[in-house]
Parts: C-alpha cells; structure tokens; sequence
C-alpha cells in the first residue's frame, strides 16, 4: 500500500492534467472530481465497506 497509493495518485493527475489540457478544462477541479470518483469506485467495490441498502435507508 506504501508503494501503491502514490503511484495511483500520480496517475490519477497525470490523467487529469491530459485531459484536463486536452478539452481547454482547469485541471485542479477536474483532478479533484477523478480523485472523488476513483475514492467512491474504491467504497463502492471493497467488501469491507461496501454501501448497503440499510445504509442509505432504502428498503427491499
């Protein structure tokens, strides 16, 4: 994890800063936006906390 995270957090701002340049878009919020969604993609897959429907108050 030491190693890891850095090297998935240069490449998450490497690919910001691309696309970020490429359609004429600031590239700190946009950074900021791919950083949340790969956060919510980590929460939303790990089994261990994972987001449950009695979490959210939804019922079924």
């Amino acid at each position: 994890m030491m190693i890891a995270s850095p090297v998935i957090a240069a490449a998450i701002s490497l690919c910001g800063t691309f696309i970020s340049f490429t359609y004429n878009l600031p590239v700190a919020p946009f950074s900021a936006m791919l950083f949340a969604v790969v956060f919510a993609t980590a929460v939303l897959v790990s089994p261990r906390r994972r987001v449950t429907k009695e979490m959210v108050g939804l019922r079924g």
